[in-house]
């Protein structure tokens, strides 16, 4: 790549572009990564990663939504129907089947663990929601400074830490913003979900950012204060 790269320049000729195909959105971000940070000798490339933008504009949006921190009724109820809408749309127009059927999964799941809290019970011990709720509390109590850069990463490793295979995979798809030119929509989503002041801009959230670095925040095994 860089070979080729060189006998561009050198050629001397305008508008030249050079494509670096992958098969996954994953591998997009981490050659994005490489050719963003120096390395060797090797300066940093400028370039534009091209992804499908259903899926980290869906993720997105969850983690807009746990910025707010709310705590009012409903709220995780409201947190489950953004995430059944993830699996709806990350592929875009044509959902998979396996997505369609986690959704509904999630959806008949979050109706036992409504009429079990209705009932005075507690949810399920086999409730494929249980490691969800452990996660989204631990995300809601995730100390927020007002510096977008850093909220946004902090949000986002309570996701990625283990204990819930479903949202570390949110978190890894609304990593994809890191190489792609997607600021502006995401600062859209940010707007559409919680009334975040209009000044605000969607950082680069990759691991190579410096911003998202040293940020480990603690797993905790506290419960919602709605789950007795």
């Amino acid at each position: 790549m860089l070979q080729a790269r060189k006998r561009l320049i050198d050629s001397g000729k305008p508008n030249w572009s050079l494509a670096i195909l992958v098969p996954t959105k994953k591998m997009t971000r981490l050659v994005s990564d490489v050719l963003r940070e120096p390395f060797g000798q090797v300066p940093s490339i400028g370039h534009t990663a091209a992804v499908d933008m259903d899926g980290p504009i869906l993720a997105a949006e969850i983690v807009a939504f746990l910025l707010q921190q709310g705590r009012h009724a409903g709220h995780f109820d409201e947190f489950l129907d953004l995430l059944c809408s993830y699996y709806h749309g990350r592929s875009g127009a044509a959902p998979t089947a396996g997505d369609l059927t986690e959704a509904a999964r999630l959806n008949a799941a979050l109706g036992k663990w409504n009429l079990c809290l209705a009932e005075g019970k507690a949810p399920p011990n086999n409730s494929v929601l249980n490691a969800i709720a452990v996660v989204y509390a631990t995300a809601l109590d995730v100390g927020l400074t007002g510096d977008p850069d850093g909220d946004w990463a902090a949000i986002r490793a309570a996701l990625e830490v283990d204990g819930c295979a479903r949202l570390q995979a949110v978190a890894e798809t609304f990593a994809t913003c890191a190489c792609s030119n997607a600021a502006p929509s995401f600062g859209r989503a940010y707007l559409k979900i919680g009334e975040i002041p209009a000044a605000i801009s969607m950082p680069l959230l990759s691991r190579g950012n410096p911003s998202c670095r040293g940020i480990s925040p603690q797993r905790t095994s506290r419960k919602p204060a709605w789950w007795s």
